[in-house]
């Protein structure tokens, strides 16, 4: 297996949003969150359970999508420490 240490430093590293990106990303994400409230309030009461049973699926998806990057982060810092541990790339 290639060196991890080698693999990262060989690879294109992805930039952190600037600030007026996040502002944006940010703003978005309230509209997101208007627009399910009035969505909310304008469903029929027939719906509502459906709707609700939905929105608790959608959160429970994004909610195992965030775990499983945190997991793929949690293993490439994992093989980078165990690869110094043992050596790694001679800087």
């Amino acid at each position: 297996m290639e060196s991890i240490l080698k693999w990262l430093f060989e690879s294109e590293l992805n930039i952190p949003m600037e600030q007026e990106e996040a502002y944006q990303y940010a703003e978005e994400g309230e509209k997101v969150i208007d627009a399910k409230e009035e969505v909310n309030l304008r469903i029929p009461q027939e719906l509502r359970e459906k709707w609700q049973t939905f929105l608790d699926k959608q959160d429970s998806y994004h909610e195992w999508e965030r775990r499983m990057e945190f997991d793929r982060g949690f293993y490439l810092a994992v093989r980078i420490i165990l690869e110094l541990l043992r050596g790694g790339l001679k800087l």
